[in-house]
């Protein structure tokens, strides 16, 4: 009695989670690629790509489109039940290199513009020469490079199996592979706490109060005109802080969690399907984050929605 209600509460959460997950991805490409074209569409005009951080948003939405490509991964499987991790080894690698190396280079990306935006506040003169369109490139490339060597073990003959010629995992082996089994099991999701979540977030806090404080230092000396500029810049990069911490830790922190802590519940294997479903939730909301770029940094600065504005009518509305 007690299996039949277990597999009937896996079901149930299984499918749940299926149904929300079809729903949620939904809304999430709906408004993400749209939103995300459309910043790619403002910031690859040649006014924007001669600003540092015009560049960055830029790179930004591209790096944002490719990792809801990826995702795609999941939503066949929750709306269409198309597992494609039983197709093809290499594409499973493919897919979790992919998907934590533009998602990481989205963090970064958001990081260096936080950066970008305290050094012209702080050092208005020498930042010309320091953040300049070609450096904000380089920047992301060599982020970029390092990230795709950090994740590269994803390559790795120990993700996945198959017996028979049929793949009847997409994740680590454990038997073959202890020690790699371990790292992914245990340290993986702590470093990618780090690398994706926490030290980005460091960045752009810290660029963020140095921020305030320079221009309550200095709020006698520039215009009025000025200030106000300053202030809508402060409130987007705020809010967009507060997003990226609301949408990435409680992902990262449940990750986590998944491998060190509730693994060694008694009642695990009784309850999988259940903490699946909140990590599967959680992923969502992670996910989401991916979406909103454009509708924090376009729509509220008047720079960046009246050149988006200006693009889409081809020119007839100008910065007036």
């Amino acid at each position: 009695m007690d299996g039949n209600a277990t597999l009937l509460e896996d079901f149930h959460y299984l499918n749940l989670g299926n149904h929300i997950s079809t729903i949620v991805l939904s809304i999430i490409y709906a408004f993400g690629f749209m939103g995300n074209i459309f910043s790619v569409l403002t910031f690859s005009s040649t006014e924007m790509r001669e600003l540092s951080c015009g560049i960055l948003l830029l790179l930004l939405s591209i790096s944002d489109i490719l990792y809801l490509i990826t995702f795609w991964w999941d939503f066949l499987n929750a709306a269409f039940n198309i597992e494609l991790e039983y197709y093809s080894l290499i594409g499973c690698r493919f897919w979790y290199f992919f998907s934590f190396v533009f998602g990481h280079t989205s963090s970064w990306c958001l990081a260096a513009l936080n950066l970008d935006r305290s050094l012209k506040v702080q050092m208005p003169t020498k930042s010309k020469s320091i953040c300049t369109p070609k450096k904000a490139l380089l920047f992301v490339v060599l982020v970029f490079i390092m990230l795709c060597a950090l994740h590269g073990h994803w390559f790795s003959p120990a993700i996945g199996e198959k017996i028979n010629g049929t793949i009847i995992h997409c994740g680590p082996r454990n038997l073959d592979y202890p020690t790699y089994y371990f790292f992914m099991t245990k340290i993986r999701s702590i470093t990618d706490l780090f690398i994706y979540c926490f030290l980005p977030a460091v960045v752009m806090i810290i660029a963020n109060i140095t921020i305030i404080y320079n221009l309550r230092q200095a709020h006698q000396v520039i215009s009025t005109r000025r200030m106000v500029m300053e202030r809508q810049m402060i409130m987007m990069m705020s809010s967009s802080v507060a997003v990226f911490l609301l949408t990435t830790l409680p992902f990262s922190l449940y990750d986590i969690l998944m491998g060190q802590v509730i693994i060694k519940y008694a009642n695990y294997d009784q309850y999988t399907q259940y903490y699946t479903f909140i990590h599967r939730m959680l992923g969502l909301l992670n996910s989401s984050h991916f979406a909103l770029n454009f509708y924090l940094y376009c729509l509220t600065s008047r720079l960046f929605r009246l050149e988006f504005i200006r693009r889409i009518t081809c020119g007839k509305c100008d910065h007036q």
